[in-house]
């Protein structure tokens, strides 16, 4: 398979995509031979960290393998902490390597990475599909507290990404599911990956041969964006497009975290975010049914599994990054591949699109 860089100068990295576990090892091996590492440290999870010696990702080169607990619940000060520890106890310096294996951990990682010793190298091994497509690309590290997700972060750009789509296969079918809300999110932005998801015979699975060019079209629309605006600094353009659907999906995550996921989070909010395209007169016509049948394809919501506060989602979205001053940018869509920036100081006229979807 193929690699693509992205091209930020002296902090460009190359994302490397392999067919199979063999190729994965032979990637790293160079990448680890070209470079004069101190030590390597990888930080995984349970189920992770049960395979890492199998798969003998590193047989000559890691030091210590730390377990933390994946998921949007370990992004948190107290985790944070209890890994810059560990890296201390175990002499890691600023020469060292630290290894990201999963899903959620890669922002933990690149966010230790960013603040440990004042900077260390880092590299993402994804392991879900939300990771491979999203997480692991771009050098947006963060943790959340408990009124606003990812509101503490780092921009810190890893050394190199490599994805084995293969590794996939051992994820759960929901799990699988659960990423394809962040591939739609991408489809809505680039109308030649939306014409090759919804043109498919078969809904995408861990096995289908088409997965390896839908990963690498996420890769190259994300790593596109984030050469033109690394740190989400163009106002009303560049990086700030990857939240399609994320305000809407951060606060319901905030407020009811044990009813939803990441993945169907936004796969609400990519409804909401086109309901408030029609709503605020942004397009005339959002593709708003086929979105709803392709989220519903890959067993996704479209809408709220219970009701949910109005005033508790205004509170929470007052909180998120995307609130400056005293008005709200919001991603909205004017087709399929033209995204824009829309601008209201008024969160209530949100609520006519949010209460279709549930909300109340």
């Amino acid at each position: 398979m193929e690699s693509l860089n992205v091209n930020l100068g002296d902090r460009s990295y190359p994302i490397h995509f392999s067919e199979d576990f063999d190729q994965l090892k032979g990637q790293l091996d160079v990448f680890l031979k070209e470079r004069q590492f101190s030590s390597i440290t990888i930080i995984t999870n349970p189920a992770i960290a049960k395979l890492t010696h199998n798969f003998s990702f590193f047989p000559k080169y890691h030091q210590k393998i730390i377990v933390v607990a994946e998921g949007e619940k370990s992004k948190n000060f107290e985790t944070i902490q209890h890994l810059c520890e560990e890296l201390l106890l175990n002499h890691v310096d600023r020469k060292s390597l630290l290894v990201a294996i999963g899903g959620v951990i890669n922002d933990i990682v690149g966010f230790v990475a960013s603040i440990y010793k004042r900077g260390v190298p880092y590299i993402n091994i994804p392991t879900t599909l939300l990771s491979a497509v999203d997480s692991s690309i771009g050098g947006k590290n963060g943790i959340s507290l408990c009124a606003a997700k990812n509101c503490i972060g780092t921009f810190h750009q890893p050394k190199a990404v490599f994805c084995c789509p293969k590794i996939l296969q051992t994820l759960p079918p929901v799990q699988f599911s659960f990423g394809m809300a962040e591939v739609i999110k991408y489809a809505l932005l680039n109308k030649e990956l939306w014409t090759l998801l919804t043109s498919l015979p078969s809904p995408l699975t861990a096995q289908s041969p088409n997965l390896s060019e839908v990963i690498m079209c996420c890769c190259k629309i994300k790593a596109d964006i984030v050469e033109e605006d690394e740190t989400e600094q163009t106002e009303g353009s560049g990086r700030i497009f990857l939240n399609l659907g994320h305000t809407t999906a951060h606060a319901l995550e905030i407020a009811a975290p044990t009813h939803y996921s990441h993945g169907e989070a936004v796969s609400i909010g990519l409804c909401a975010a086109l309901l408030l395209s029609q709503n605020l007169k942004v397009t005339p016509s959002a593709p708003l049914a086929q979105l709803q049948q392709l989220l519903s394809l890959y067993k996704l919501p479209t809408k709220l599994k219970r009701p949910i506060s109005l005033a508790k989602i205004h509170f929470i979205i007052l909180k998120d990054k995307k609130y400056i001053g005293k008005n709200l940018r919001l991603v909205l869509l004017k087709s399929i591949g033209r995204p824009v920036c829309y601008v209201t100081p008024n969160l209530s006229s949100l609520d006519p699109s949010l209460i279709q979807l549930g909300f109340h």
